[in-house]
């Protein structure tokens, strides 16, 4: 049997609160780790008294282990699991890819050199000579993703939009 170790891909973010109790933590992290999910990181979001508020990242081996590992930390006495989330889903939320300006556009004369009419004079330049297609366009910094949805990463037949970054 292949045994699949917890990994990057597959790691979870918990937000909890513990009882400011000697021992408290500990508990918790030896139930995270007997349930064989591999602590990343451990951070205080808040501190409001007779409660701690940390965010404990873990490494599980999938979706089913993300769920035992979940219930593990339910389990502890003096912890309150507030909010469970999945950092690669986070990571995708919006989408991977953005667009962004390479400078700022301000004023006027901004927009101005930036669209209209200045992106007329780039516009005729290209026309007159396509190799400057290349240096005052987005050509260069493209990328073509073309699929129709079929076998994904081995994941068979999903939709079109499931494959779109």
């Amino acid at each position: 049997m292949v045994m699949i170790h917890p990994s990057a891909g597959n790691t979870l973010s918990l937000r909890v609160s513990l009882q400011r109790v000697p021992g408290t933590l500990g508990r918790l992290t030896s139930a995270l780790g007997a349930a064989g999910a591999l602590l990343d990181a451990i951070d205080i979001i808040e501190n409001p008294g007779d409660v701690i508020i940390r965010q404990i990242q873990v490494e599980t081996r999938g979706e089913a282990h993300g769920k035992e590992v979940v219930e593990a930390a339910r389990a502890v006495e003096g912890v309150e699991l507030l909010s469970v989330s999945d950092r690669v889903f986070d990571r995708h939320i919006g989408g991977k890819i953005e667009v962004t300006p390479k400078f700022a556009v301000l004023t006027r004369d901004d927009l101005s050199m930036a669209y209209t009419p200045g992106v007329g004079r780039v516009c005729t330049a290209i026309e007159d000579n396509h190799e400057l297609v290349w240096d005052y366009n987005i050509t260069k910094n493209s990328v073509a993703v073309l699929t129709g949805g079929t076998a994904l990463r081995g994941l068979g037949d999903v939709a079109a939009t499931s494959a779109v970054p």
